[in-house]
């Protein structure tokens, strides 16, 4: 894998990670909401961008 390759996956995954962190923080009072961010955050946390 290029090494450019590398950095815009691992860009897309900080993105990700980021824009669910703000959800978490905007809507992270509803219990629902809560659970089905923390899964995708768990999801996500698992690519391997490498």
């Amino acid at each position: 894998m290029s090494l450019f390759t590398q950095m815009a996956r691992e860009a897309m995954q900080n993105g990700f990670l980021e824009l669910i962190d703000k959800y978490l923080a905007k809507y992270g009072n509803s219990p629902e909401i809560r659970r089905v961010l923390e899964g995708m955050r768990k999801e996500v946390s698992k690519f391997d961008v490498k």
